[in-house]
């Protein structure tokens, strides 16, 4: 070797962690070279010191102290582990609270736009009343009957067909037909024309003339 071995060398040399060939060389420059022989016989003798040293045991406390450390710094970790996992949940929990309160506010929005609308609907357009008796036409029931007051004629519900045939409210035909049935008088409160279903037909009985009618509904004849 044309140089001092180095540290490392010597060490691994000292080990017997070199190969033959690199033994052989060691050893060689150690044969010619003073400096390397001095600094391998220090290391040899500090070697040989530790080996004679006397182990020591652990103290035994050792034990507990150690799994107290672990058992804190586990707790440690644990302890952070919960508080970024409550922290996450807590930024999900607000992420989800404020996407609520964006849809109530969107739902308000919407409500008061639809109420403003109705209330300008209102304001534009005019409101009409509709009688609902003349929508659906009035409706009395006589003579065992239900009539309905249609264009000023009382009419029997359920009639399709048109009259075959019409009286005077004070001819001698309607006077027979109110003797033979009793029930029809109530007809005679009626001051309208009315179209009702008898015997053998449909008859239409013209409007009473003024002064001619029963207010009484007794059945009397009417008298002229």
């Amino acid at each position: 070797m044309s140089t001092h071995a180095t540290t490392e060398t010597l060490s691994a040399y000292l080990d017997r962690q070199l190969s033959a060939a690199q033994t052989r060389e060691i050893e060689d420059h150690l044969a010619d070279c003073p400096r390397c022989r001095r600094q391998f016989a220090g290391m040899r003798s500090v070697v040989a010191s530790l080996r004679h040293l006397e182990r020591m045991a652990p103290p035994p406390t050792l034990g507990g102290l150690v799994t107290r450390r672990v058992t804190l710094e586990s707790a440690r970790k644990g302890l952070l582990d919960r508080f970024e996992s409550g922290l996450g949940l807590f930024e999900r929990q607000s992420s989800i609270l404020g996407l609520f309160g964006l849809i109530v506010a969107l739902a308000v929005i919407m409500l008061l736009f639809a109420q403003a609308l109705e209330r300008q609907r209102n304001a534009s357009i005019p409101v009409i009343f509709h009688d609902p008796t003349a929508a659906r036409g009035e409706s009395r029931e006589l003579a065992g009957r239900v009539f309905r007051r249609e264009s000023g004629v009382w009419v029997e519900a359920g009639l399709e067909a048109e009259p075959d045939r019409a009286v005077a409210a004070d001819s001698r035909q309607w006077r027979a037909l109110v003797a033979a049935h009793p029930e029809l008088a109530e007809l005679e409160t009626l001051e309208e024309a009315v179209v009702l279903r008898v015997e053998d037909g449909v008859l239409r009985r013209e409007a009473l003339a003024a002064g001619t009618a029963d207010p009484r509904g007794s059945g009397r004849p009417l008298g002229r």
